[in-house]
């Protein structure tokens, strides 16, 4: 995760940080379904954790730009399976789906919010959930 640039941090779990002032404080974060769900850097560093997957999540109401955000995330999921092998599995409310169809979701949730007139990641947006 640091290889990304991640940070570790809040909920014990890595996160891609906002420097700027629209949107979450993360861009997206990852996080495991392997109990207990976070990772404690001194565990990984002394071998005592152990994981077999990874999840990559943001939210599109709390993220500005949420499709460019996406295409960075996949890079990130990419890289990771370039570096430790594994499948990847796209998912939309649990609801598996193939990459360009996410997409297109994700940029209709983009465009609903706006015509909304909820901007995705501005304040209306951020109070929204």
């Amino acid at each position: 995760m640091l290889c990304l640039g991640l940070n570790w941090g809040d909920m014990d779990c890595f996160h891609w940080t906002n420097p700027g002032g629209t949107g979450d404080d993360s861009f997206f974060s990852v996080e495991t379904s392997m109990a207990p769900g976070y990772f404690l850097p001194e565990q990984i560093a002394a071998g005592e954790l152990q994981t077999s997957d990874l999840v990559f999540i943001f939210s599109v109401p709390r993220t500005c730009e949420p499709t460019e955000v996406a295409k960075r995330m996949d890079l990130a999921v990419k890289y990771c399976q370039k570096r430790l092998g594994g499948n990847i599995h796209y998912a939309l409310n649990d609801r598996e789906l193939p990459l360009k169809e996410l997409m297109t979701r994700i940029d209709q949730m983009s465009s609903g919010l706006k015509e909304l007139g909820f901007e995705p990641g501005t304040g209306s947006a951020l109070r929204m959930l």
